[in-house]
């Protein structure tokens, strides 16, 4: 789950700043168009700043934006604010952009960020009220008002719809059964790779052979893979590492993602429990698939078909019969 909901929020602050991009981009035509220069020179200085911050994320995964995420916020809703308190009393509609800064906080699960910034709107649009509107004021009154607030209520459009989009795909994370969600981990994992060998070309092979050796070493010596919660993030903090590296490493040298390897040793634990314990018959199934690293049977039998292409039930028949022949064979 952590993996999936990591690559959604990257997609989400990655599109979420293209938007802004976009609508800074329009607003510095627009308002070049009916002779603010002031406003447009501000916004084409706010659209380089964005267009870096959206390159940035780009680049990066979302585990080494996340520590930043709450300053850029702090420095996005105070440029909001400042721009409300030019133009509030021309096109009024423009208090409406504070909240989505609450918006986003409740999209992604964090309430208590979320209540903060809801109580900052109404502080700021009390505190906006109460100061003297010539202090601020840049827009003449005179100016198009219709053709302004259409402006607004397009952004912000367009903002909320990116929000809400993001927001209900990252509900249906949250609500899925654990089982369900280690299942799509695994989907967004292959998805992740693709896009990494996309993005890259691994030139230090030996340096992505070492990093894979020291994962495999990991692996048999230390057996995190027993582990349900077991993720890429705590092998790279063991490996000191980071999750990006792993990705790339797994991937070209196995061809197979990070939850598929962990799968893959999960499984190879599980038929190797099941082949010992055929005569004494000591364990159960779902005690040798939990001891594996498997919290749920669902989980289990769709890792199992995919790399053994066969059920655990057709493959215990099988091994039964492997059993039962040699018994013969021996006794004859």
């Amino acid at each position: 789950m952590e993996v999936a909901k990591n690559i959604l929020m990257k997609k989400y602050i990655f599109h979420l700043l293209l938007s802004v991009s976009v609508i800074i981009l329009l607003n510095t035509f627009a308002f070049w168009a009916e002779g603010l220069a002031y406003y447009s020179r501000l916004f084409f200085f706010g659209l380089i700043g964005v267009t870096f911050l959206t390159m940035i994320v780009y680049k990066t995964n979302y585990n080494q934006i996340q520590p930043f995420i709450s300053y850029f916020i702090i420095i996005f809703y105070l440029a909001s604010w400042y721009f409300v308190l030019c133009i509030w009393t021309v096109i009024p509609t423009i208090f409406f952009m504070l909240f989505v800064f609450p918006l986003f906080f409740q999209s992604i699960k964090s309430s208590n960020k979320a209540l903060k910034y809801l109580i900052a709107c109404v502080l700021s649009i009390f505190i906006t009220l109460l100061i003297p509107k010539e202090i601020f004021t840049v827009i003449p009154e005179k100016q198009n008002l219709n053709f302004g607030n259409i402006k607004i209520m397009i952004s912000i459009f367009l903002i909320f719809g990116v929000i809400f989009y993001y927001n209900s795909k990252i509900i249906k994370i949250h609500d899925l059964p654990s089982g369900q969600n280690e299942i799509d981990s695994e989907l967004n994992n292959a998805n992740a790779n693709r896009e990494l060998s996309n993005d890259i070309d691994i030139k230090d092979n030996e340096t992505y052979h070492i990093l894979y050796n020291n994962i495999i070493n990991y692996f048999n010596k230390e057996t995190p893979w027993k582990d349900p919660d077991f993720s890429i993030q705590d092998l790279a903090s063991q490996l000191n590492t980071n999750s990006t590296y792993i990705s790339r490493s797994v991937n070209y040298h196995s061809g197979m993602n990070f939850k598929t390897l962990v799968n893959k040793y999960r499984v190879e634990f599980v038929k190797e429990e099941l082949l010992s314990d055929q005569i004494k018959k000591r364990y159960t199934l779902f005690y040798i698939y939990t001891s594996a690293g498997f919290r749920h049977q669902s989980t289990f039998n769709k890792a199992f078909k995919q790399i053994e292409n066969m059920t655990p039930s057709e493959y215990m028949v099988m091994l039964n019969a492997k059993i039962l022949g040699h018994t013969q064979n021996s006794n004859t």
